[in-house]
């Protein structure tokens, strides 16, 4: 390689070009000889690191950059390459974050190095591939930092919860704080982790402190950035699954109650209507006595809705179907009718979609 610097004043194109394939093809040979040990390759690489310094060339400035763990374009996969990038995020899956923070600032050292070779000779497209592998070391690192933390709250909640007879309130809060740092740390950055420091975090607040709201909050945001990585699926994923049973959970709970409420202020209109509600109630047993009942005891008040046939066999599904368009309460509501006056036509359509049911 200093052949090449040095020669760089003098000697013809292609001679550069050779000596530049050979330095380059002795640097991945040495790294790819230690590939089976991480340790001993980045003992490896610290040496040619060494050996290295002070370089100024466009050279000795793209092996420190390939040192640090860039795959050059065009070129076949490096196995030290992969060790870098690959290697942190797999420690991290096994929980072994300290070797997972150990690889990440060893991908640093060379990467400033690279920098600064690029800075010596004046390359900024050097520059720029360092800049992108410095990103990816900090998203490495993000999600690392991340995982580890929401590792951490789930073993501090499990002992909160499994350890002494009273709760230990301490624990279950430090616990939410870590996955509120989890989530921070990732933060559109890896929407990915994100997701499930949030599922956590609402799993947390709905099932141990019952703090319904911030729940919901949780589990939402969660959803969403699941959603926003589709095509990917999380369909089976603890996590995921976790968020989706809440949320389903939260819809059909306010149902309820909205049905509920809804019910307990009807409930005065239908006792008032008792004896209304029982001759409806008495007519309804065919459709065309049903029919004739409501439009002469409770006619339409828009005076152009009325029966113009008589029931029968042949016309019974016809009318039921308009005679629902002219008692359905929104047109009630919609013509300033009161509340006593929309739950009777409430009652009146459900006795016409009966009827109507048998002619489908």
């Amino acid at each position: 390689m200093l052949a090449a610097e040095y020669g760089s004043i003098c000697m013809a194109s292609g001679w550069l070009a050779d000596c530049a394939h050979k330095a380059k093809g002795a640097s991945d040979t040495a790294l790819e000889e230690h590939d089976g040990d991480l340790h001993d390759m980045l003992g490896c690489a610290e040496r040619l690191r060494a050996s290295l310094d002070g370089t100024r060339g466009m050279l000795g400035g793209e092996m420190l950059l390939s040192i640090a763990g860039r795959r050059y374009p065009n070129s076949p996969p490096r196995p030290h390459a992969d060790k870098l990038f690959k290697a942190g995020v797999t420690l991290c899956d096994e929980e072994d974050f300290f070797s997972a923070a150990y690889t990440n600032s060893e991908a640093k050292r060379p990467l400033e190095e690279a920098k600064a070779a690029a800075g010596r000779c004046g390359s900024s497209a050097l520059r720029q591939q360092a800049d992108e592998l410095q990103a990816s070391l900090f998203l490495q690192k993000c999600t690392c930092d991340s995982v580890q933390a929401c590792h951490q709250g789930r073993q501090l909640l499990d002992q909160a919860l499994e350890g002494a007879e009273e709760l230990d309130m301490g624990a279950v809060h430090l616990a939410a704080d870590l996955f509120k740092q989890a989530a921070v740390l990732t933060k559109e950055v890896d929407l990915e982790n994100e997701a499930i420091a949030l599922s956590a975090l609402g799993r947390l607040y709905d099932k141990v402190l019952s703090d319904r709201s911030r729940a919901k909050v949780c589990f939402v945001r969660s959803m969403h950035l699941a959603n926003s990585l589709s095509p990917r699926s999380f369909q089976g994923e603890e996590w995921f699954v976790a968020c989706s049973e809440a949320l389903q959970r939260y819809q059909r709970e306010a149902v309820a109650q909205e049905e509920a409420a809804l019910a307990a202020e009807r409930q005065p209109y239908l006792e008032e209507l008792g004896s209304v509600l029982e001759e409806l109630k008495a007519k309804a047993t065919a459709a065309h006595t049903l029919l004739v009942h409501i439009y002469t005891a409770h006619p339409p008040a828009n005076p152009e809705h009325k029966l113009e046939e008589t029931p029968n066999a042949d016309n019974s599904k016809r009318l039921l179907k308009q005679a629902i368009l002219h008692y359905h309460p929104d047109k009630a509501m919609q013509e300033r009718c009161t509340r006593k006056e929309v739950v009777l036509r409430e009652e009146i359509v459900k006795a016409l979609n009966s009827k109507y049911e048998f002619f489908k």
